[in-house]
């Protein structure tokens, strides 16, 4: 399943017997139940089988291959051919397919290419763990030792329960609100700690600034 623009696009995907000729079918499947069935090849990508748009009821919109619409929850939609971003089963290489995805019709025209649920929360946690590990770096000492890794995972280590005042932090508060998650070093940079996993705890924002200041 993906999602373009707020439109959610569920596939299902048949493979076919050896010698046919495309690998796959895949049918894109709207909230609407409008339908979009394609071939595809064993890559993900499509082959030269566009069999087009299909009704709620599963019959088959002659001469409608890309001017059909459709209304989903009040907004006026399309299928349009769209490109994946998504990652490896391994985490850590990426590779594209390609899918027929409802759209609304006054979406832009050349937007970004999407990206995998599984593939956004790994550039997030990429992303996470360099400017951690960036930011941290700058204030510590030039001894100090400076593990790369993931806030979040020493904040799931706690539980989400403040190492400072005892109080549950929830995660959906977010930066900068005080009552968002932040990460205390329990031997601070300033007088000689790590930043390491051993060293650092879950704090809320406020209770981090508070110790800081004392």
């Amino acid at each position: 399943m993906i999602e373009r623009y707020g439109i959610l696009t569920q596939y299902l995907v048949q493979d076919m017997p050896d010698g046919y000729f495309t690998s796959r079918v895949v049918v894109a499947v709207a909230e609407s139940g409008d339908m979009f069935v394609a071939g595809a090849t064993d890559e993900g990508y499509y082959s030269s089988l566009v069999i087009g748009p299909h009704g709620p009821g599963g019959e088959r919109l002659e001469g409608q291959l890309f001017s059909h619409t459709f209304d989903i929850n009040g907004v006026l939609c399309q299928w349009r051919r769209e490109r994946v971003t998504d990652l490896q089963p391994d985490g850590v290489d990426y590779f594209f397919w390609e899918c027929y995805a409802a759209v609304p019709v006054d979406a832009p025209a050349y937007p970004e290419p999407m990206h995998s649920p599984r593939y956004r929360a790994e550039m997030d946690r990429r992303r996470r763990i360099s400017s951690n590990a960036a930011k941290h770096e700058r204030r510590a000492r030039s001894e100090a030792t400076i593990e790369r890794f993931d806030p979040v995972e020493v904040y799931e280590r706690d539980a989400w329960t403040c190492g400072i005042c005892g109080g549950k932090v929830d995660p959906q508060v977010l930066h900068p609100d005080a009552m968002s998650a932040s990460l205390d070093h329990v031997v601070p940079l300033s007088k000689g700690g790590d930043h390491t996993r051993s060293n650092s705890v879950l704090a809320h924002l406020i209770c981090n600034i508070r110790k800081s200041a004392n």
